[in-house]
């Protein structure tokens, strides 16, 4: 317990606070901005700013707790601030959805991209603090906040968990039709009378532009995160890999004894469900990581 709690005191760095911190204020900031632009009463716009800033806050709370503690989801542990630069994006594109009509809002493929850049916690809390800050901008009915809402949750918890295999098809045909639904009960719901094709084109070009969204997401995301490190296993795992090469020239016994334990360890691995790649990978190269100098170099 002592020990988890020295761990946990080393990764709370200041500058991570003090980077929170000024988003908050920018962001709070741009609040302010929409409200003069918008014209609002001195007295909303200082509630706006307010409530921005301590929603910014409260959220890098949060996300600080889920990396100390490490909770965060894929590679994320390894870079603290792709979430923030990723808010950061989806903030910018949520004040110019101020101008844009409520069931126009592409807010899914944002709650899609907080979540695979952090954890479910900070995705639904981060999605829903800037779907609720552009609510109040834009003042707009509360039916398509939780209509964005229902559909970004859902989405969170489909995209929780990405393996290898990829296989985003269903969640990502199951996300737009809900959305597609929540949007068009909505638009049912505030006109009150029939639907005509006019009242569903609104609906309709933000299902296709947030699929769009989503679909650039993942692939953007595939190639950074889910296969970045198997692109890079096998590269190092080709046995005319010019490191191995050099074992080979520099002891020909050490390169067969390599090949040989990453052919009996592809083996054990298939047999016992283990990721084989990984391990040999550590087979080719455990001869050299014996050695500091060439560790070093490479």
């Amino acid at each position: 317990m002592e020990k988890r709690q020295e761990v946990r005191e080393i990764r709370i760095d200041p500058k991570k606070i003090i980077a929170e911190i000024i988003i908050a204020l920018v962001y709070s900031a741009l609040t302010a901005l929409i409200g003069i632009i918008k014209d609002f009463d001195i007295v909303i716009t200082v509630r706006n700013c307010i409530i921005s800033c301590a929603l910014v806050l409260t959220l890098g709370h949060m996300y600080r707790q889920e990396y100390i503690y490490e909770d965060l989801q894929y590679s994320n542990m390894r870079h603290y601030y792709r979430f923030w630069v990723c808010f950061a994006i989806c903030g910018a594109v949520s004040f110019v959805l101020v101008f844009v009509p409520p069931l126009g809002w592409p807010f899914l493929g944002m709650f899609v991209g907080l979540c695979l850049f952090s954890d479910s916690l900070c995705a639904c809390a981060g999605g829903t603090m800037l779907l609720f800050v552009t609510a109040l901008n834009a003042g707009c009915d509360m039916t398509v906040v939780a209509a964005y809402l229902i559909a970004g949750c859902l989405a969170v918890s489909l995209y929780k968990h990405i393996d290898e295999t990829f296989k985003v098809y269903i969640p990502t045909v199951l996300t737009l039709v809900c959305l597609s639904l929540l949007l068009l009960a909505v638009s049912f719901i505030q006109l009150k009378r029939t639907l005509t094709f006019t009242d569903v084109v609104i609906p309709g070009i933000n299902v296709v532009v947030t699929g769009l969204l989503v679909i650039w997401i993942l692939r953007m995301f595939s190639g950074r995160v889910v296969f970045c490190d198997r692109d890079r296993l096998l590269e190092l795992n080709d046995t005319e890999n010019p490191l191995l090469m050099e074992l080979k020239n520099t002891s020909q016994r050490a390169y067969y004894i390599s090949i040989h334990t990453a052919y009996f360890c592809e083996r054990v691995a298939m047999a016992c469900g283990l990721d084989s790649d990984v391990l040999k990978c550590a087979a080719y190269y455990h001869k050299l990581a014996k050695d500091t100098s060439f560790m070093e170099e490479n």
